[in-house]
This record gives C-alpha cells, structure tokens and sequence, in this order.
C-alpha cells in the first residue's frame, strides 16, 4: 500500500499542534485510520489508486481539519505535565538521597587502619610502649594510573619512627601508604594487587611483593571494601632500611603492565 500521500496529508493535519508527543500520537491515529479505510475498500474491488483517492477525500479538508486539531490540542497542558513528572522526580531524589547515603555509610564503613588505633598519617602520637613521631611525606591524591579497568590513586603515605622507651627494644622504622582502587561496573571483582606490588628506593634497597618472602624485605597489606565500586589497599615495609635515600617507588608488575608510585623521601630526618 502506498502510504506516501498518507503520510503528507497527516504532516500536514497535524502541522499546528505544538506538543510533541501529542502531535506523534494524532498522527499515528489519522494514519492507522487512512490506512485500515483503504483496506476495505481494496477487499470491496476498488485498485489501490482509486482506493487512496477514496479515502483521501473521505477525510475532508486537510487546512480545516488542522484548524480544528490545533485548537483542542493546546500545548500547555502537555508542557505543564511533562514539568510535573520532572518536579516530582526531582523531589523523589532530594528525599531519598540522604536516606540512601545512610545506608552506603552503614555498609561502607571507611575502613580503619592497621595500627592499633593509631592513624600514621598524623603529626605525632604517643603510645604505651613509646614515643612515635610520624613524618607526613604525601597527603595529596597527585598520582593515579589504570590497570584492566581498576583506577589506582595514591592517597596517602608516612613514615613512622617508633622511640621505644624500654632500653630493652629496638627502635622501628616503617613506611606506610593507602592506595585507593575503583572500577565504575558494579560487578567488578575485588582487584587481586596486593601480590603484584613491590618497591625499590634510589639506595637500591628493594621491598619484595606481599606473598613472595617470608623473610627480609617486603611488603604488607591488607585490602579492603571500602566503598560502592571502591576498595582501599594499605601496605607497609616489615623492614624499612631507606633511611638515607632520596625517594622510594611503588611498583606494581604484572604480564608486561606496571606503573609506578614515587615517593619523596626526606633523607633520614625523621624524628
């Protein structure tokens, strides 16, 4: 069936209705009609041409009918609804927002650290067993690289000296770091990292991967859930021998991929 004149004629009829949604569905109607009019007059024996003119002329004046369609479709009621579904949405968001943000906060929980209650990305603290000065070295999210769709973004990093007060002990040194991991698809796995991060300092010295020593020196961590879409991975040196050097890098290899984190060191004037 040649629905080209069909067409034309209901473009036109509905040429002054300004709401668009209303104007689609007029259309479509006017059609459905021209097109199920000249069905049946095709079954009663008339060709397809005649069968178009038929109806054709059977719906009347185009310009008086496009009159009339224009005057009871008037656009503001439609614009009007249309603002009303956004507003109420709008509103619908506002009020489930904090709601929804208190749940993620139960869930999610920030994650706490691994030093006894300490935080080792403050000034100074004193514990029981001693004086502990910290050494703020990076606090500042400034390095950030992609792996398999994981975002990898330094955070923060410390190093800590540990000034026993028993003669009897040793006095410590460690560095520590958080790194933070996202991935926008809500299906992502928890990155499997912590094994593949290791660091060299410009002395030399090298910390070995998480899981690769059992002895001398390495790294460890513990990664966690922190939250939607993001975990948090804290590692620090069971040895930390790079008192004198000027930087360390976090290194991160695996199958060819690697980057780098690197650290500014202050030289062994931790106090």
């Amino acid at each position: 069936m040649d629905n080209w004149h069909f067409n034309k004629w209901c473009e036109k009829a509905v040429s002054g209705i300004k709401f668009p949604p209303d104007k689609w569905n007029v259309a479509k109607e006017l059609r459905d009609h021209m097109q199920d009019h000249c069905a049946d007059l095709i079954e009663q024996g008339y060709d397809e041409t005649t069968a178009r003119d038929l109806t054709l002329k059977a719906m009347g004046d185009v310009d008086e009918i496009a009159r009339q369609l224009a005057a009871i479709h008037r656009p503001f009621w439609g614009y009007f609804l249309r603002a009303t579904r956004r507003i109420l949405v709008l509103l619908l968001i506002i009020t489930v927002i904090p709601f929804f943000n208190f749940i993620l906060k139960t869930t999610y929980p920030q994650p706490e650290n691994y030093w006894y209650g300490y935080n080792p990305y403050t000034d100074t603290y004193r514990s029981d067993e001693g004086a502990v000065s910290t050494r703020v070295m990076y606090d500042e999210p400034r390095q950030q690289f992609q792996s398999d769709g994981y975002t990898l973004e330094l955070t923060q990093a410390a190093w800590i000296h540990t000034d026993f007060a028993d003669e009897n002990k040793v006095d410590v040194d460690l560095l520590c770091f958080r790194i933070e991991i996202t991935n926008p698809l809500p299906w992502a796995a928890e990155p499997d990292i912590r094994q593949w991060i290791w660091a060299q300092d410009s002395a030399g010295n090298t910390y070995a991967p998480w899981c690769s020593a059992v002895s001398g020196k390495h790294l460890l961590g513990q990664i966690d859930h922190s939250a939607p879409f993001t975990w948090t991975l804290e590692m620090w040196t069971n040895r930390f021998v790079s008192q004198n050097a000027d930087w360390i890098d976090i290194r991160y290899s695996r199958d060819g991929r690697q980057f780098k984190f690197r650290i500014d060191l202050p030289g062994g004037d931790a106090q």
